[in-house]
């Protein structure tokens, strides 16, 4: 079995309303949402989960037009309810997306953290695959990035997840097979506000 990867990216971008943060373009023009798409499909995920908000919302016609040439047996777009735009709910339609899929793990990314390289996916697609890890996470002097790497085993525990939190307090449970990486800034570098884009346009 391989590796899928599930890149959430159905929030409201409200910290930079009205302008969607994953619609700003880097120095080279090239959208975040793009730049972050084309990094994961660099990576060995086999396949590729996009979750976007509501198909009625202004931005995700724009945003799911950027994406539509990449559609193919390895790579699709699912629209996330109203109500289910939070990162839990993203995440647990992801996983519920990846489930009947026959891949060993899961890998979480973010589509605001588009620094994140295709190397380093694969460092914890590979890590995974050597330790069977339930989890693997990439850390960056000595605090927890993303994304983050999850062995098929927790999709059940991931399904139960609510909230704006994520999958954190699974990384808390010592019953679990944590293993980590190490990378740059780039693994904590997300871009979320006005400044931040501002920043952003400039890399």
């Amino acid at each position: 079995m391989t590796a899928a990867a599930v890149i959430l990216a159905a929030g409201t971008s409200s910290r930079t309303a009205p302008f969607h943060k994953l619609l700003a373009q880097d120095h080279e023009g090239c959208p975040m949402l793009l730049r972050t798409v084309r990094e994961v499909m660099k990576s060995q995920a086999g396949q590729i989960i996009v979750i976007l908000g509501p198909e009625n919302t202004p931005e995700t016609p724009e945003l799911k037009a950027l994406l539509l040439p990449f559609r193919n047996h390895r790579f699709s777009i699912v629209h996330a309810p109203h109500e289910q735009r939070s990162l839990s709910a993203s995440l647990r339609l992801g996983v519920f997306h990846a489930t009947p899929l026959p891949v060993s793990c899961l890998l979480v990314v973010l589509a605001d953290m588009p620094l994140v390289t295709a190397e380093i996916m694969d460092q914890m697609i590979e890590r995974h695959a050597l330790e069977h890890a339930d989890s693997v996470t990439p850390f960056c002097n000595g605090q927890k990035g993303n994304p983050v790497l999850w062995d098929r085993t927790l999709f059940p525990a991931l399904m139960t997840l609510n909230g704006d939190k994520g999958a954190r307090d699974l990384l808390k449970r010592h019953d679990l097979r944590h293993s980590q990486i190490q990378a740059g800034p780039e693994v904590l570098t997300d871009f979320d506000t006005p400044d931040r884009l501002e920043l952003f346009r400039t890399l």
